[in-house]
């Protein structure tokens, strides 16, 4: 199936060249052409690679069928051979590489049924060979006035291990492919490079190939048309020679060459000596210039495959001219020779200077070591606008600040060109997002929350970046940076409550109202200990202030339930008593600031104590206790009690309910309910129609309503609401709550006494 699909592209194809990559693989394979092709060999490049007439057309399908007959020969013969422990072998001394032309074949004799382990080593690298060749050929391109040049390396082999790499990289001017194999002793690679011939220059080789005659100009006069004042400032300083001498490339970077404090060093370190264009190099080279310095080449490949290359970071555009004695490379940014270190990078630049003063011994020590980093320094005019203590903090290293210099270094080296989009990972363990867009057509890269402005500093070992803001996450700040951005005043009572800062803590950040904080309402509204993120399921927690609140919600199924409303729902983030929780938290290092909509109440009763202090309840409370519910006073089972006042009891029918247990039993029951009811559970909102009940202990539903700013529960208005105990709520009533109430009565008669009709089921 393999050879009639090779055949079928065959026939459809009239050159093997230009149409079918697979064709061209086994036309170019035992092409006798010159490896190197000169100006005078394509003179008329069009004729080379356009058929002049329907019979040249047919003599090169019949040469190429001719050619694939004998690959295909050479191919399966060596396949066979293995198999059948017979090779047929490629004398290096009768033919030239498979890369360049054809290899003479000549069969071998006889085998013996064992064969030493350096022939068949040799068997697989034939193999090898025919494929591989076959590769390279594939990427032969075509169009006008394209030169080849293949050179060979070889170096001894590192471990015994065989392997074959094969890779081609597009270039805008050239394409460069490169063959490395290894056997257990050496190493060999050829590239081949695949350019514009001497005079003439592309736009995009793999497009047009190179139409563009020109002719070379003086390095002077280069210099000069690419408004570069490089020229200038050598003549200034007697360097012009150097300039001017053979073999050099040069980085010219027309607009910033005006600003330069010391000429002689600035034109010695924008000279490489040696004629380089892009493709020449590779990732990673060092070039050192004539003035003694480096300069460090990176290569990436872009969206479309083809190879973007930097120096120090600086990207090489389109503007790459040949001269008379070398090549210009014209770039956007100054190409500045690479720092020793990262630490010296820092060091030199004034613009660190803060960011400098905040680095560890230990931070220092690694970034002027061997391993590459990169560093997200903040300017002096970020770092200057960040507190005193969370400067003193950093410097002292305490707490989770002792990590704030190493949350700016990720290990690797980065040039904002590589930063795309990329996940990056500091030396603190936590990730950075990198990000980059375009905005109202300029280049944006963002890192975290910071933004890199200006350009970034090259050292050998890593890269430097200046931010706008810092990457510190907010949970490694502590709770004082949170909390003096949001309520100053609590943030000093807090400050004398707090004693040991290593502690987990929860704060609770009711709304600003300019006053100061007493120490025992700052204690109440802090726990110790733990870091609470969960208040929507019920629990307890306990305070510094000793107030002992249920948090989150125990809502139980009302017998009816409904609600419309004209305003958007507010979002149920969960409660702490009876404060609600109004916005997303904000962590700390080790703590947590949780906003609520009104401060927290000290809470140091119970049902049982709370009502045993007030005089005016003593009815209720004496009904309470001589029930089967009087356990329920003190437990932790969380309840609502509407609780008459003792004004609301006649005399004589408080006696009935002493002297009946049942009666009275049936009475308490009536005003418990079983879950805490806040005053946003009974109080209906603005713009809002609200039908809603609460079944009672005897499964009876109570009605709240409200009216001109007061509260009702089937009819029996609040006196006091709200009370909040450690087992519950409270609601202080005017009246009694009867079975069957008319909730229309008019305001005058909602107080009343008790009718014991009204009270027996």
């Amino acid at each position: 199936m393999l050879l009639t699909n090779l055949l079928f592209c065959l026939l459809l194809t009239a050159s093997a060249h230009a149409k079918c990559s697979i064709c061209s693989l086994l036309s170019d394979y035992y092409d006798d052409t010159p490896s190197m092709r000169t100006v005078e060999s394509v003179r008329d490049s069009s004729e080379r690679f356009r058929p002049s007439s329907s019979a040249s057309s047919e003599q090169q399908m019949i040469r190429s069928i001719g050619r694939f007959s004998d690959l295909t020969s050479s191919l399966f013969g060596n396949l066979f051979g293995l198999i059948n422990e017979r090779a047929a072998r490629v004398s290096s001394s009768d033919g030239s590489s498979p890369l360049v032309g054809r290899g003479r074949v000549t069969p071998s004799v006889e085998k013996p049924a064992v064969e030493s382990k350096e022939k068949v080593t040799d068997h697989l690298f034939d193999l090898f060979d025919s494929i591989g060749s076959g590769i390279m050929q594939m990427s032969r391109l075509e169009g006008p006035h394209i030169c080849t040049r293949e050179s060979t390396k070889k170096w001894p082999a590192e471990g015994k291990s065989l392997r074959s790499e094969k890779r081609c990289q597009r270039f805008r001017e050239a394409n460069k492919c490169v063959d490395r194999r290894t056997d257990s002793k050496v190493t060999v690679e050829t590239t081949r490079v695949e350019e514009c011939c001497e005079g003439y220059e592309t736009r995009d080789i793999f497009k047009h190939g190179c139409p563009i005659e020109s002719s070379l100009l003086s390095m002077e006069d280069v210099l000069e048309a690419v408004n570069s004042s490089l020229w200038t400032l050598a003549k200034g300083v007697g360097l012009e020679q150097e300039l001017d001498k053979n073999d050099v490339t040069v980085f010219a970077s027309p607009g910033n060459e005006d600003k330069v404090s010391d000429a002689k060093s600035y034109v010695l370190n924008r000279i490489v000596p040696g004629r380089y264009r892009p493709y020449e190099w590779t990732d990673g080279a060092v070039l050192e210039t004539v003035g003694g310095k480096e300069l460090v080449v990176s290569q990436s490949e872009d969206a479309f495959g083809s190879v973007r290359s930097y120096v120090n970071c600086v990207p090489l555009n389109s503007t790459s001219v040949r001269t008379k004695n070398g090549v210009v490379h014209v770039v956007s940014a100054d190409v500045v020779p690479a720092a020793e270190t990262v630490l010296a990078a820092l060091e030199s630049d004034p613009r660190f200077t803060s960011f400098l003063s905040i680095l560890s011994e230990d931070l220092r020590a690694l970034l002027s070591s061997n391993e590459s980093f990169t560093v997200f320094a903040p300017s002096d005019k970020v770092l200057s606008s960040l507190s005193d203590s969370l400067i003193k903090d950093i410097k002292e290293m305490i707490g989770c600040a002792a990590d704030f210099a190493k949350s700016h270094v990720v290990s690797g080296s980065y040039c904002s060109s590589q930063l795309f989009y990329r996940r990056l990972n500091a030396l603190t363990g936590s990730q950075i997002d990198a990000r980059t867009q375009i905005k109202s057509g300029e280049r944006v890269t963002n890192i975290g929350r910071a933004r890199i402005v200006g350009p970034e500093v090259f050292a050998k070992n890593g890269v430097v970046h200046m931010i706008d803001d810092i990457l510190f996450s907010d949970e490694l700040m502590s709770w004082r940076e949170h909390l003096e951005a949001f309520n100053r005043e609590m943030a000093a009572a807090i400050e004398n409550v707090v004693k040991n800062s290593s502690e987990p803590l929860t704060i609770f950040v009711p709304p600003t109202d300019n006053e100061t904080m007493s120490s025992e309402m700052a204690k109440n509204h802090v726990v110790i200990g733990e870091v609470l993120e969960d208040f929507q399921r019920p629990s307890t927690l306990t305070t510094e202030a000793g107030s002992v609140m249920f948090t989150g919600y125990s809502r139980h199924t009302s017998p009816i339930w409904m609600r419309i409303s004209v305003q958007p729902q507010r979002r149920q983030r969960g409660q702490i008593a009876c404060s609600r929780i109004t916005q997303e938290s904000v962590k700390g290092c080790r703590s947590i600031l949780q906003f609520i909509d009104k401060p927290l109440p000290l809470v140091h009763d119970n049902f049982d104590s709370f009502l045993a202090k007030r005089n005016d309840l003593s009815k209720f409370y004496r009904l309470w206790r001589d029930t089967s519910l009087n356990a329920s006073l003190s437990d932790d089972k969380l309840l609502t009690a509407f609780v008459p006042t003792d004004d609301a009891f006649s005399n004589n029918d408080f006696k009935r309910l002493i002297s009946d247990r049942k009666l009275a039993e049936t009475f308490v029951r009536r005003h418990i309910v079983e879950e805490p009811l806040c005053n946003f559970d009974l109080r209906r909102n603005p713009g809002e129609i609200r039908i809603q009940t609460y079944a009672n202990l005897n499964g009876e539903g109570l009605r709240p309503a409200s009216s001109d700013g007061e509260i009702l529960v089937d009819g029996a208005r609040v006196e006091e609401a709200e009370i909040v105990l450690s087992n519950g709520v409270v609601y202080i009533l005017d009246s009694i709550i009867v079975r069957n109430h008319d909730t229309t009565q008019p305001a005058g008669n909602r107080r009343r006494t008790i009718n014991l009709l009204d009270v027996i089921p």
